[in-house]
């Protein structure tokens, strides 16, 4: 240490003399100007320039701010090396984070470490310092004190290995202010900033508060800059004092990570399985990431402007049975009003939900299985039917009026109230001669298809009755390949969704996100 080498203790002793030799605090003749320079009498400058070097060298080379040398008494500042307005003074006399460190020193006999707190002969920027006792025959005769450098704090917590490019790590003190600079809000959260105006630099947030009180966890919170971050926090203890520790990095970072070509991972993922849209969602509702990037992004689901959508009412199932949940097809306002069904999963931790992550069905994938025309003839489809009576897969007959979309659009003319589709609805599986939606008499084949378990769709395949020359047993064989097909969709679909995906998101809960991208940090 510092306070026991040889050096150190003659240097303290030698301008500890020389400086009440020539009036010490009372005479008024010491003045730092900053710079390292000073005034002082002849006899105290000889000694001074004798240990400058030494002292200056020590603080340059271990990157402090300054060095200063104190009795024990008093606290009188006999030495520093920057020179600022402290040399001179008498520090028992000046409330400041020198004062702390070094009555801790002389009181305690031990190492003392102040809070940062402004620092007036530092024209007033926050200061923090660490003071040892030095000693003699097992007695304090004076000071030795290290002004920290925030360069230094800052080259530690700066490092930037596996934080992406949202993720940063900071320290916060009691008062909420930052203790190192913020990487991603240079302009209010470096410690400068947020002491010069702390009601634009403090950091209150849910994680802040949290780590304060002596919590070590982790958990997606809205940050200072109030946006949703996966926050990983722990307590530090800085002589007594305790600091927070933070590593946060944006949810959508987190948990979807982009590749080389800066393409998130679950865009990738839509694309591939042809989905229309993927969202990850916080417990309370907030949408974090969607990769189309509609307009409910970044809204909140559970009370925002689209909680009333099928989403909305998704995500509130989801949070209340934590369990996989799917909505038919309504109007959804994101997607230009048109019909739109979802899909949704939660990824439970200790019986909390963590995130959910829900995935929004594309149109196309459905149509191609039901508009397969192989034995359909000319007049022959194959189409879904929804409790509604609207369309869950596009007619080949009448695309104008019978689509999904234009059902939904104009129900009166794209709605299918037919006796086969009521007899489907209510669960009948038939094949009998009957009048179509356009008003032809049709040989109908129909089954009801359960949708993950609480819905019903009817499964009509249909085809004019002057056109038939085969069998029914043709039909009624066609409806039921075709049921199977629809059935083993459905259950890949599930399969895919609540044990692929949702596995891939819960295998990156925010604790095991935490390890990989930044517990390395805190470590």
């Amino acid at each position: 240490m510092l306070a026991d080498n040889p050096y150190v203790k003659q240097a303290y002793k030698a301008l500890d003399s020389a400086y009440k030799a020539n009036g010490g605090a009372a005479g008024g003749r010491f003045k730092g100007h900053t710079g390292g320079k000073y005034t002082a009498p002849a006899g105290y400058k000889s000694v001074h320039d004798r240990y400058f070097q030494t002292l200056n060298y020590y603080m340059e080379q271990y990157g402090y701010y300054d060095v200063f040398l104190m009795d024990a008494k008093n606290g009188d500042t006999v030495f520093t090396v920057t020179k600022e307005p402290d040399f001179g003074q008498r520090a028992k006399d000046i409330d400041s984070g020198l004062r702390d460190a070094w009555r801790i020193a002389v009181e305690e006999g031990r190492v003392g470490i102040s809070d940062t707190r402004a620092y007036e002969p530092s024209a007033g920027a926050p200061a923090q310092f660490i003071a040892a006792p030095i000693k003699e025959g097992g007695r304090t005769i004076g000071v030795v004190a290290l002004q920290i450098s925030i360069d230094a704090i800052n080259t530690i917590m700066g490092e930037r290995s596996g934080l992406g490019g949202t993720g940063e790590t900071y320290l916060i003190g009691q008062d909420l202010l930052m203790r190192s600079d913020s990487y991603l809000d240079p302009e209010h959260h470096t410690v400068v900033a947020s002491f010069a105006d702390p009601k634009k630099g403090q950091v209150d947030t849910e994680a802040a508060r949290a780590v304060l009180a002596g919590n070590t966890e982790e958990k997606v919170i809205i940050d200072y800059n109030g946006n949703p971050v996966l926050s990983v926090y722990t307590p530090v203890d800085i002589g007594g004092t305790t600091w927070g520790l933070l590593a946060e990095i944006d949810v959508a970072e987190a948990f979807s990570p982009k590749d080389e070509d800066g393409t998130y991972f679950f865009a990738k993922y839509v694309d591939m399985y042809g989905y229309y849209d993927l969202f990850l969602i916080n417990p309370d509702g907030y949408v974090f990431f969607t990769a189309a990037e509609e307009s409910d992004y970044q809204t909140n689901m559970v009370n925002g402007k689209f909680s009333r959508s099928g989403l909305g009412v998704l995500v509130r199932e989801v949070l209340e049975t934590e369990e996989f949940a799917f909505a038919d097809f309504e109007p959804y306002a994101p997607s230009n009003d048109e019909p739109a069904a979802f899909i949704a999963q939660p990824v439970v931790n200790d019986g909390k939900v963590e995130i959910i992550v829900a995935l929004q069905l594309s149109l196309e994938g459905v149509n191609k299985i039901m508009q397969e025309r192989t034995g359909m003839g000319e007049t022959g489809e194959t189409y879904l039917v929804g409790e509604d009576k609207l369309m869950r897969s596009d007619s080949f007959l009448d695309p104008e009026n019978h689509s999904v979309i234009a059902s939904f659009a104009n129900p009166n003319l794209g709605s299918v109230d037919t006796e086969a589709s009521r007899q489907a609805l209510a669960g009948e599986t038939a094949e009998d001669i009957i009048i179509d939606y356009n008003g032809n008499p049709v040989l109908s084949a129909y089954t009801p298809i359960t949708i993950f378990d609480d819905t019903t769709w009817a499964l009509l395949a249909e085809i004019d009755q002057a056109e038939v020359m085969a069998p029914i047993r043709s039909m009624t064989m066609l409806i039921l390949i075709i049921g199977v097909v629809m059935a083993i969709g459905v259950a890949v679909l599930a399969l895919v969704f609540a044990g692929g995906l949702a596995k891939q998101v819960g295998g990156e809960t925010a604790a095991e996100v935490t390890e990989i991208t930044l517990k390395e940090e805190i470590a």
